[in-house]
């Protein structure tokens, strides 16, 4: 018989009782593979099993490191200046309208509300905990062989993107947090219709929904799913739904607001071209390579319920931005999750390390990711604030269309906090194109061929280039002296 590289040969882990749990919900793993006689287990065997478990222990130990050591160094960029404005709210009201004004659903504004750290690596301190916490959960309570429970947690600190997306002052790890969780209260459910189970799989959507509102796709395409193999015990648990009644009121209020950033003429996003739409379908399992590796090393099937409402997911999400401008990769962040599920449940023992080390590569450079978060960090306010003198009637813009929906007072008191955290004292902020009525301008554009709006011609203008984006921060030239 084949002999499988696993750490039961270490010692490291007992299986007796848990297995037969697992097989009591209906896990899928096979006897044979689980119950491996010691004898044998060759020492190739048990050193290939110790070593692939040294490497994915020091690898998540490495990217939590390493994420932890971006997140004290670089600034804020413009999007987390836009959590840090919501995170100091003076009252309950102000902070409720300025939720209102964003795009993004409450959820996780309302926990950085809460937070009682300030400071730019103060604020992303959460994220690092929710990555912590998904990674925990999935060891706790994933319905799977403890070494595919571990796999899995270690492939959800291991992927890629996530080293940038999960040190950031954003949403983006509390949303892969109740992705997670939705997919073991999922699997829970789809094995086992209660009501109890639906009202758990039914409020993790929820708050998934209103932490991003892409999220409701997946639950979409779950609910159905589960209506259609149930049939008469799904109906038996529609009790489950009033559960979404928080999402749907919040949705209906914050309803006239989003439809001003979906329109054309104001959204940051172009539509998807059909090849930026075959590039996006690599991001939820950070590379090609991942899913062939799954697929060549698989020795079962991963379990179909989360495997094709992932896949219907990701197929309309695209769909979606090839007709209107409101995608972009990290918006299919929900569906992360439920792949990575897929690759843990299905790939042999044997190929845990190979697989692990395919998305470990892509995430080791500290330099690498040093200097691309940098240049990310240049898309903002913060660096340009050093870049003007202090004292300063600082006007600023973004040069985009959605610029004209922006609130006033809430972009000048953006531009107030960045230059408190940059430690330069302003005199006045100012929201509008209107640099001449000020001494110093900041112009965050997308490239220099559709710029809309210029400095006046004599002033000094330091640009700050980072990715698709650039920030250029000008002022007048000093008052000259009079005879």
């Amino acid at each position: 018989m084949p002999v499988r590289c696993t750490a039961y040969a270490t010692g490291l882990f007992r299986h007796d009782r848990m297995l037969v749990l697992a097989r009591r919900v209906g896990n899928g793993m096979d006897e044979a593979e689980t119950n491996i006689p010691a004898r044998h287990k060759s020492k190739l065997t048990e050193y290939y099993g110790i070593g692939t478990w040294a490497f994915l222990g020091l690898a998540c130990i490495y990217a939590l490191t390493l994420r932890v050591l971006l997140a004290r160094q670089l600034p804020l960029w413009i999007d987390e200046s836009w959590t840090a404005l919501l995170s100091s709210a003076p009252s309950l009201q102000s902070f409720v309208h300025q939720m209102w004004l964003d795009s993004n659903a409450p959820l996780y504004y309302f926990v950085v509300w809460l937070w009682p750290f300030e400071s730019d690596f103060g604020l992303r301190i959460p994220s690092i905990l929710f990555l912590l916490i998904s990674a925990g959960g999935v060891v706790r309570w994933a319905p799977l062989g403890r070494e595919r429970r571990l796999f899995w947690a270690a492939l959800l600190i291991l992927w890629p993107e996530g080293i940038s997306l999960f040190q950031d002052a954003r949403y983006y790890a509390l949303l892969y947090l109740l992705a997670t969780f939705q997919v073991i209260a999922y699997l829970a459910l789809i094995r086992e219709p209660t009501l109890r189970r639906a009202c758990m799989w039914t409020g993790v959507s929820t708050l998934a929904i209103l932490t991003h509102y892409y999220a409701a796709i997946l639950a979409v395409f779950q609910g159905l799913y589960y209506a259609w193999r149930h049939r008469s015990r799904a109906i038996e648990t529609w009790p489950a739904l009033l559960l979404t009644i928080p999402a749907f009121g919040w949705l209906a209020y914050h309803w006239p607001r989003l439809k001003l950033y979906g329109t054309v003429g104001t959204s940051w996003y172009p539509t998807l071209e059909p090849l930026e739409a075959l590039r996006l379908l690599a991001f939820p399992v950070g590379g090609w390579l991942v899913v062939v590796a799954s697929v060549l090393l698989s020795n079962r099937k991963p379990t179909f319920a989360v495997l094709v409402t992932a896949a219907a997911s990701v197929i309309l999400l695209l769909c979606v931005g090839l007709a209107l401008p409101v995608l972009t990769a990290r918006y299919l962040i929900p569906i992360v999750p439920s792949l990575l599920f897929c690759v843990a449940a299905s790939v042999r023992s044997v190929g845990f390390l190979p697989v692990a080390a395919l998305l470990f590569l892509p995430a080791s450079g500290f330099t690498a990711w040093s200097v691309l978060l940098n240049q990310r960090a240049n898309f903002g306010l913060e660096r340009a604030a050093e870049m003007v003198p202090p004292k300063s009637t600082v006007t600023w813009w973004i040069d985009y269309p959605g610029s004209k929906i922006h609130d006033k007072p809430q972009m000048e008191a953006m531009l107030a906090d960045a230059f408190a955290r940059a430690d330069v004292e302003l005199r006045q902020a100012r929201w509008g194109t209107d640099f001449q009525a000020g001494d110093a301008a900041i112009i965050i554009y997308q490239d220099d061929v559709n710029r809309t709006v210029k400095a006046p011609k004599n002033w000094t203008c330091n640009a700050l280039t980072g990715w698709a984006h650039a920030t250029l921060a000008c002022h007048a030239p000093p008052p000259t002296s009079g005879g």
